[in-house]
């Protein structure tokens, strides 16, 4: 395993890491310990923000502010972290439901996914918002909403189930806000779906949480290798531009060395590794 630990920010339970391109900084959340932590890529700068309730993911809003997901709905901060602004909350904060995962496409929608803080079965679902009205309900009938990730250009879109060990795929529409002909995309036993992020190919990146692994899912659902993680839980992907890093996110688990640890895979070594199945 060829990594590097990008952040000694120590995470309860980190996820929803994005990137944000036009200022070469990486950004992600600890959902219970109530933080959302950046870095820049260049200087080394980092900082936090504490003012935010079980954040769940972050998504760059490509001008240089960041949207976040949180118990209540998503706000926006701006470029310096500095000023925020409540967007959206279609759910009421004491309802006992929280965001979970998400992307962000590529024309700037928002697919957010909501869950019990609780895990109570069937309550949890995946939603679109344009950034604009409210968000629409895409998908419902969930527990625990993850892996979800947005392949416009095949006019694809995935999701999982954690609680199922399922990741699902289905055809989006032309108006791209709605999915249909779902079916089951890969299932395994070898850890649970976690974050989930695209390459340039097509190829799904999973998160196996419990399974110390992140694997590579071709179109067709198949594991094509597996890249081994220095933690027990690994939560959230996401690839630079280039493909050439893999930044991950964790959770801490019992005996974990780096547990809780964001880390950074070079990409070239770690795919010449004995980490290949």
């Amino acid at each position: 395993m060829d990594y590097k630990v990008i952040s000694n920010s120590q995470a309860a339970l980190g996820e929803g890491i994005s990137i944000n391109s036009s200022k070469s900084e990486i950004a992600w959340a600890d959902i219970t310990g109530n933080k959302v932590h950046w870095k820049s890529l260049i200087t080394g700068k980092e900082g936090t923000l504490t003012d935010f309730e079980m954040p769940s993911c972050t998504f760059s809003d490509r001008q240089g502010g960041m949207f976040i997901s949180h118990v209540g709905g998503i706000d926006w901060v701006d470029s310096e972290y500095r000023n925020r602004q409540a967007c959206t909350s279609w759910f009421l904060k004491d309802s006992g439901i929280r965001c979970n995962d998400g992307k962000m496409d590529k024309n700037g929608n928002i697919w957010i996914s909501t869950m019990s803080v609780s895990h109570l079965e069937n309550h949890g679902s995946i939603w679109f918002w344009d950034r604009k009205s409210k968000p629409i309900l895409v998908v419902d009938n969930l527990t625990i909403p993850n892996s979800i990730a947005i392949d416009n250009l095949r006019n694809r879109f995935y999701f999982a189930d954690s609680q199922k060990n399922t990741i699902y795929a289905g055809k989006l529409l032309s108006f791209r806000n709605q999915v249909n002909s779902i079916y089951e995309f890969h299932k395994s036993l070898d850890g649970e779906p976690d974050g989930s992020t695209l390459d340039h190919g097509g190829n799904l990146w999973n998160a196996r949480w419990g399974g110390s692994k992140i694997i590579k899912i071709n179109s067709n659902g198949e594991v094509e290798f597996q890249l081994l993680t220095p933690f027990t839980r690994p939560t959230s992907c996401v690839l630079s531009r280039d493909e050439k890093q893999l930044y991950v996110t964790s959770a801490l688990a019992q005996d974990d060395q780096i547990g809780g640890m964001t880390v950074m895979f070079d990409m070239k070594s770690s795919l010449n590794s004995k980490s290949i199945q």
